[in-house]
This record gives structure tokens, sequence and C-alpha cells, in this order.
């Protein structure tokens, strides 16, 4: 396998990959947010919408693990596996980064017990996410990669 360029090695790989479903669900998330954290009465309201971006997210994921896995053949870097799991779940990355973000900006939370709850379920949260698109990211290239090896015609 020859040397791979910078931009495909697992973690540059996940990290830029990973910003561009985070980018789609960026506006969605400070709503639900809010909601959770903000508002007294911790309601929900806009399921619709909720589900509309999440599928346009769950597509995001697919389409931007097959443009990696394409990158990465192209690179004769046959080692697609995990790299398609981590590509999919990178987006659960930037989201604990949003959740940072969100504490110090946004919330009014003093204490210690307070400012665990809010980070040990956040990370709990985007674990769960990051497994869930992960799951996504790895199917989604072992379809791909199945389909265009399938194709080939081997005399």
């Amino acid at each position: 396998m020859p040397e791979q360029v910078w931009y495909t090695q697992s973690i540059y790989a996940a990290l830029i990959a990973g910003f561009v479903p985070f980018a789609v669900v960026f506006i969605e998330l400070l709503f639900v947010f809010r909601s959770l954290w903000q508002d007294k009465s911790g309601y929900y309201y806009v399921f619709g919408f909720l589900s509309i971006v999440s599928l346009v997210g769950i597509l995001t994921v697919v389409e931007v693990t097959i443009v990696a896995t394409y990158i990465m053949l192209c690179q004769e870097n046959y080692n697609w596996w995990w790299q398609s799991v981590f590509i999919g779940g990178g987006s659960s990355f930037w989201i604990f980064l949003y959740c940072i973000v969100f504490y110090y900006t946004k919330l009014k939370i003093h204490g210690f017990i307070s400012a665990l709850l809010f980070f040990s379920y956040s990370f709990l949260a985007c674990t769960v996410y990051g497994l869930l698109t992960g799951t996504v990211g790895f199917l989604t290239a072992y379809a791909f990669v199945r389909r265009i090896y399938g194709a080939i015609k081997a005399d």
C-alpha cells in the first residue's frame, strides 16, 4: 500500500468528513438543546422538522462515506472497514464540541454536579449518535465496495 496523503489518514478523514453532516444538523441542534436545557417546559414540538433534518443528516453521512471510501480506494488503501465507521461517526465529535460551546455560551449552570450531568448526558448522546452514524457509514461503504467490485468482469 503506498504512503497515504494526510487527509486520507484516519483521524483527519473522520474530522474533515464529519464536519459536513454536523453542518447539516447544526441549526436543529440549537433548537433541541434550547428545548432540553433552557426551556422550563422541557417539551420539543417540532418533530416533523426534526425527522426531515435527521433523514437529510443520514443521507449526508451516506454520501460523505461513499466519497471518502472512493478516495481511499483510489489511493490504493484497501483498509476501508474501520475507516468507514470513523468517517460515518465523525460528526459526533463536532456535536460534542458544540455541546461544550453551548454549555459555556448559552447555559447558566453552576456547580460541579450539574456540569457533570450535562457533559455525561452529552457524551452518552454523542456516543450513541456516533455509533448510529458509524454503522450507517460502514453499511454504506460495504454496499458501495460490493457494488463496484461486483461490476468488474475478470475472465
